[in-house]
């Protein structure tokens, strides 16, 4: 009986050291995946760079630094369309580009609309056939500023019968972040839109 216990013993003293053999080997190899797949991550995240712009976002960027940050483009982009909606018109468009403009700015875009009807502008387009049409000629966006700021620089010409007038139409702006949506799929709004110079640069009278 002695001897059946004492082989008893020995039998379950090697399972026991099996059973923590491999126990160990196991955890041993799980800690070399999990390392290995840790030190391929943080190889990878050393070749990414992140742009962090004033509003707080984080853009991912490649080593070269340049061709990165696609939210500068889409701040340029919604600025251009709305310089276009708003002072690009005539009777039949003006009323439809200026709902359509409003939903790419804030609460300014209210006070430039009441300039608009201050000046009765629907109605003298129709009573004297006016055309206004816009040239960008630049747009800049600084990121490192909080809010972001910007300025765009282009002309507009408005023609009437016997007449032509172009002028300067340059302008300073914020730019907030907001949802996107499919009013506003750049998920930004223009603020504290401020025209810089209205100057004349050509005036003549077709005869």
């Amino acid at each position: 009986m002695e001897l059946k216990s004492l082989v008893n013993y020995k039998s379950a003293n090697t399972s026991l050291k099996l059973i923590a053999i491999i126990s160990l080997v196991v955890s041993l190899l799980f800690s070399s995946v999990v390392y290995f797949f840790s030190w391929k991550k943080l190889q990878e995240s050393k070749q990414m760079i992140y742009i962090l712009d004033a509003s707080g976002k984080a853009y991912l960027a490649n080593e070269k630094g340049l061709d990165v940050n696609t939210r500068v483009f889409e701040y340029e982009s919604h600025v251009k369309y709305f310089y276009k909606l708003w002072y690009e018109f005539d009777e039949f468009s003006y009323q439809r580009n200026i709902d359509e403009a409003l939903n790419f700015v804030g609460a300014c875009g209210r006070e430039l609309y009441n300039e608009y009807k201050e000046q009765d502008l629907g109605n003298i387009l129709k009573s004297k056939n006016i055309t206004a049409s816009v040239q960008i000629k630049e747009v800049k966006i600084d990121i490192t500023t909080t809010p972001i700021t910007g300025y765009i620089k282009g002309t507009q010409t408005i023609k009437r019968l016997g007449s032509l007038q172009t002028r300067n139409m340059n302008c300073t702006f914020e730019i907030h972040d907001v949802d996107r949506s499919r009013q506003n799929p750049h998920g930004c709004i223009i603020e504290n839109w401020k025209v810089v110079d209205n100057s004349i640069v050509q005036d003549s009278d077709k005869k």
